[in-house]
């Protein structure tokens, strides 16, 4: 009997299934794309595109190239540098889901199953938050599916040809983001292992790989180290960055082991919310089917595979250098992967087909409504849903930030500030933002850290106002007004125009101790529940705030 089109279009053609992925994508990203940079990183990537100088990290060390080239691009069609970026997000995204899906077809002989995971994958709170946002972590995501892909089929097949194809990849993920060649170099010499010991390698597969590695990097290193300003400049940069990154919090820079330990248990929550919902599909699947098997005698070479695709970049976080969540990228597709193949496997089986592509599909809807619904304000309305929410955010905090309320709300509360300093003149405004403060919330008496860090996001939108940054107590603050590079000047009297007349003070929230000294007032965005602060200087020649004196000055 001749199969339906249908039937054909899902089970026997995957460029079908492709463009359906590739729908799903487009369709559940363009719609919730961000409007604003969303990250101090963003902004220093667009200052880049206008002035390239890692020294003023413009972008940060080690600079990032390809990925701003690409942004250049898309930018050229959206006519926004912010939605240029936000595309090439929306366009790893979209590749990371279908090859995806090639990888899982390898692993699963069902391909409905296959194409609901890569569906999972794409729904998942962790992957949708990034690739609606202008930084290049989801293009780890990218290259983490396509190098691991590649090395699967490798190990497999025995194909030399398969390993040019990993080395170019590598090669070029570096002009995107330069770790990522670092952290998955273990995957191209677990393949370069495994073709050696089939006596399928020999010296000239391995110098083609070689010189069309360094050939392709050379590509993009080249351009970089010469918009640098050379090879001095180059790596000067590369050592501050480095002395920043892991100077405090690497126990192999003498940072203590409790950083180490504090780190570990971070990055453990942020995996869980990074899984998700897909937690829960192991024991699922062993509660429903006794006797079901989560493990093949086939699956050492994914253990090895595994192993080799995750301990190296746990082994930099916790260890070296852990920046934001946007890190476990290297990382996110192995877990999502490992916790659902048990349910697509349990497909594979005429008597358990239904039930596994069922949990595959429950795990799509639980991860859509989390992302769409979960800490949305509307839950203020229903007692029982915002308590719930409220409850799961001392649990893990992280879960609530992978959701489209934390981008709507970071839109809102950005395009409130501005509108809202707008509404005063430039010559007469200083803008005055702050980091490594500390502020007691309204009605307590615990102090928190201020985490929102506002200077280049003020610096950028707001360019003709002139924008201070006090750095803390260390007697420091940053300047700048036209996109101008921001020196870091030393000393706690600030000059200011002798036009002004008041400053704004953006920040997460300001002391009350800190208030009072300034004679600030407190202003309440609606309906974002952003704070601004003002303090009058009409009248005045100076004013105390934060241990910093603001002295009007006629140059």
């Amino acid at each position: 009997m001749r199969k339906s089109v249908a039937a054909l279009s899902w089970t026997e053609n995957p460029a079908i299934v492709s463009v359906v992925l590739s729908l799903v994508v487009l369709a559940t990203r363009i719609p919730f794309a961000t409007r604003f940079f969303f990250d101090w990183d963003s902004i220093q990537f667009a200052l880049g595109l206008e002035r390239f100088d890692l020294a003023h990290h413009q972008p940060h060390p080690p600079g990032y190239i390809l990925y701003m080239g690409a942004a250049r691009l898309f930018a050229f069609f959206t006519h926004d540098l912010n939605a240029g970026f936000v595309a090439v997000s929306i366009v790893a995204s979209l590749g990371a889901t279908l090859v995806v899906f090639a990888l899982v077809q390898r692993l699963v002989r069902d391909r409905w199953s296959a194409a609901l995971v890569a569906c999972a994958f794409a729904f998942n709170p962790y992957v949708w938050f990034y690739g609606e946002v202008a930084l290049n972590y989801i293009g780890d995501v990218f290259v983490s599916v396509a190098a691991a892909y590649l090395t699967l089929r490798i190990l497999r097949e025995r194909r030399p040809a398969l390993l040019l194809a990993l080395t170019a990849l590598l090669a070029l993920a570096g002009g995107f983001r330069q770790s990522s060649t670092l952290l998955f170099a273990p995957l191209w010499l677990l393949s370069l292992a495994a073709l050696l010991r089939a006596r399928k390698l020999n010296a000239r597969i391995l110098v083609t790989n070689v010189l069309l590695g360094l050939g392709l990097t050379a590509l993009w290193l080249v351009p970089l180290v010469l918009l640098a300003g050379g090879i001095p400049a180059f790596r000067a940069a590369l050592g501050t960055q480095a002395a920043l990154s892991a100077g405090m919090t690497s126990v192999f820079f003498g940072a203590p082991w409790r950083i180490t330990a504090e780190k570990a248990a971070l990055i453990g929550k942020m995996l869980v919310a990074v899984v998700h919902v897909g937690l829960f599909v192991p024991p699922v699947v062993l509660v429903v089917r006794r006797g079901a098997t989560l493990f093949r005698a086939e699956d050492r070479i994914l253990a090895a595979l595994a192993a080799t695709w995750i301990l190296p970049s746990l082994f930099v976080y916790i260890f070296l250098h852990m920046g934001g969540s946007g890190y476990l990228m290297t990382v996110a597709p192995a877990l999502i992967l490992a916790f659902l193949l048990p349910a697509a496997r349990l497909a594979e089986r005429p008597e358990g087909r239904v039930l596994g592509r069922t949990i595959i599909a429950l795990v799509i809807l639980l991860e859509a409504a989390s992302f769409l619904f979960l800490n949305d304000p509307l839950f203020r309305r229903v007692p029982i849903m915002w308590e719930g929410t409220k409850s799961l955010e001392r649990a893990n905090h992280f879960v609530i930030t992978f959701s489209r309320a934390t981008l709507v709300q970071n839109d809102l509360e950005l395009e409130q500030m501005l509108d809202k300093i707008r509404m005063h003149a430039p010559e007469s405004t200083v803008v005055v933002t702050e980091i490594g403060r500390r502020f007691r919330p309204p009605g307590t008496e615990t102090w928190v850290d201020n985490t929102r860090i506002y200077f280049r996001h003020m610096g950028y939108y707001l360019p003709e106002y002139e924008v201070v940054e006090i750095v803390g107590d260390t007697g420091a603050y940053y300047k700048t007004r036209q996109h101008a590079p921001a020196e870091k000047v030393f000393g706690t009297d600030i000059p200011i125009s002798a036009d002004t007349e008041q400053l704004v003070v953006v920040t997460e929230y300001v002391d009350r101790d800190a208030q009072r000294e300034s004679g600030m007032r407190e202003e309440l965005l609606l309906p974002s529940r952003k704070y601004l602060f003002w303090i009058d200087l009409q009248g005045k020649e100076s004013v105390r705030y934060a241990g910093y004196t603001f002295r009007k000055s006629s140059q």
